[in-house]
């Protein structure tokens, strides 16, 4: 059974006009931007997204892929050499790698709960340093929705990018992400 968490006091953040000027203060959850932890957690989300961001594409030829020694190059007995089935065998010139490496999938999932907690940790460092900056509202002359074309990793204005894209946790830990980022 799950011990009842203490209440966290709500986190005033600074709230902002267009024009980057400061018109109040906005009250959040001190749940999500007012908390604490274990930096390992921390340690652990930022391995897992960088662990799932590797492309685990790099591969070498074994003695099966290499193309061509499908004959014996001497017979086995009689010539006085050491015997050879292949001429691609790994100990050969031209021959294929041993053990090397071979495409894989490095990803992989620490818990839901763990995930949650270590992304409000991350949020609650940024709110707590001052790098959290809430935009009251955005209207732009031409009617564009303004959530589209904001960065995650810079909160910058861009061009022809797809909507949705989703903030990571190093982007969260990086110190120029939330300067100008748009939240709400």
């Amino acid at each position: 059974m799950r011990k009842p968490q203490a209440q966290i006091a709500p986190v005033r953040l600074p709230l902002y006009s267009a024009k980057r000027e400061k018109v109040g203060e906005l009250e959040v959850s001190g749940m999500v931007f007012g908390r604490g932890g274990e930096n390992t957690l921390l340690h652990e989300a930022v391995r897992m997204q960088l662990a799932n961001r590797r492309a685990g594409n790099a591969a070498t030829k074994t003695r099966g892929l290499i193309s061509g020694g499908g004959r014996k190059p001497w017979r086995q007995k009689g010539t006085g050499r050491a015997r050879a089935g292949s001429t691609r065998s790994p100990i050969w010139r031209h021959g294929g790698t041993t053990f090397g490496p071979q495409p894989r999938d490095y990803s992989y999932k620490i818990p839901k709960r763990a995930w949650r907690q270590a992304l409000c940790m991350a949020i609650s460092d940024r709110a707590s340093a001052g790098k959290l900056k809430v935009i009251d509202s955005l209207e732009l002359a031409f009617g564009i929705d303004f959530s589209r074309f904001v960065s995650a990793d810079s909160g910058r204005l861009l061009e022809n990018e797809p909507a949705g894209r989703h903030v990571r946790l190093q982007d969260l830990l990086d110190a120029p992400l939330f300067n100008d980022a748009v939240i709400g």
